[in-house]
């Protein structure tokens, strides 16, 4: 990352820029052939999914199609810790169990389709703690703390890893 310092007229043409790429994103996303708009069974799934996904997340290429519903699921289920209580948007989340079987149910879909969705969102990083939270019985749930996407910064292609904006030491 580089700093560079920008003029107020300067400023307001990358924000129009960002805003203009981040609504190309979102309408790429909806022409996809596997999303919610086009398929009945992530249809059927998406109501059980947190409804505001942040604009940002569009921009993330996700290999499998199922990972930002499977990222939207887990939101949903988590619990924010003590700490982020009382703001408006938290962190991180408690460590929430993921249960492949249950979300096969609801989502109708293959075990292999949520188990690559699943290790995609560890790898990038919006599940954290999973290798560390994981127990050594192999039909037990599995266990790890989502990150908001609220703070999504961007995504770096070379490491395929995607940054966020957090600042522990403001007060929200």
């Amino acid at each position: 990352m580089k700093k560079i310092y920008v003029n107020d007229r300067e400023y307001r043409s990358i924000v129009r820029i960002r805003s203009k790429s981040l609504a190309q994103a979102k309408a790429r996303h909806r022409r996809k052939k596997k999303t919610h708009y086009n398929d009945p069974k992530l249809k059927a799934f998406y109501v059980h999914c947190y409804q505001s996904p942040h604009p940002v997340l569009y921009t993330v290429p996700f290999k499998c199609s199922f990972s930002i519903y499977l990222y939207l699921y887990l939101k949903a289920q988590c619990e924010p810790f003590d700490f982020d209580k009382g703001r408006y948007q938290f962190y991180m989340s408690l460590p929430v169990e993921i249960n492949f079987a249950k979300i096969v149910r609801v989502s109708q879909l293959p075990l292999n389709t949520v188990r690559s969705a699943y290790r995609e969102l560890v790898s990038m990083g919006l599940l954290m703690g999973a290798k560390f939270l994981r127990s050594d019985k192999q039909n037990e749930c599995k266990r790890a703390m989502v990150v908001n996407d609220y703070f999504i910064f961007g995504h770096d292609a070379t490491t395929n890893k995607i940054f966020f904006n957090i600042n522990f030491n403001s007060h929200v």
